[in-house]
């Protein structure tokens, strides 16, 4: 059984025929060039921070460009980050640096940190995090203190 197409049909298929070629064809690029991305500019922090210096280098924003780098590049690159006291700094890194846009929760962190450090005895890293370092709520409200015995209390301020 043979199947005739007008001609009009047969133009038709055959649009359809190199669109669908087109469209594969631009999906295989766009695949290459992630996994070339992945491979490369985001192996490791240094590659991926050269990478974004040099895709914003003539364009002249690369004091702004860091925050969106850090905000949207840096969750994607591969650290495998094998060692626990890197991981943790890192994990730390980042609450210190999200707490600075609420000062109630830099001040929350820091409290922390200041119970965590008396609470290892190592008082001398407790004490650099000072009440003249911390950052000022923007709203009165009660602040966990911490009591002589390296335990907060809920006193109000």
């Amino acid at each position: 059984m043979a199947l005739a197409l007008t001609h009009e049909s047969a133009k038709r298929a055959a649009a359809y025929e190199e669109e669908l070629r087109a469209a594969h064809l631009d999906q295989t690029l766009t695949a290459a060039r992630l996994d070339h991305l992945a491979r490369t500019a985001l192996a490791d922090l240094r590659k991926a921070r050269l990478w974004w210096f040099g895709q914003h280098l003539g364009h002249g924003e690369l004091l702004e460009s860091w925050d969106s780098f850090d905000t949207v590049v840096r969750p994607l690159i591969d650290d495998n980050i094998e060692d626990t006291a890197t991981r943790f700094a890192q994990v730390i890194a980042t609450a210190v640096q999200r707490a600075l846009d609420d000062p109630d929760k830099a001040e929350d962190i820091r409290l922390m940190a200041h119970v965590l450090l008396t609470k290892v005895g190592w008082p001398d890293l407790a004490a650099a995090l000072s009440a003249e370092s911390a950052v000022q709520p923007s709203n009165e409200r009660p602040v966990t203190r911490i009591n002589g015995k390296g335990t907060p209390d809920n006193k109000a301020s």
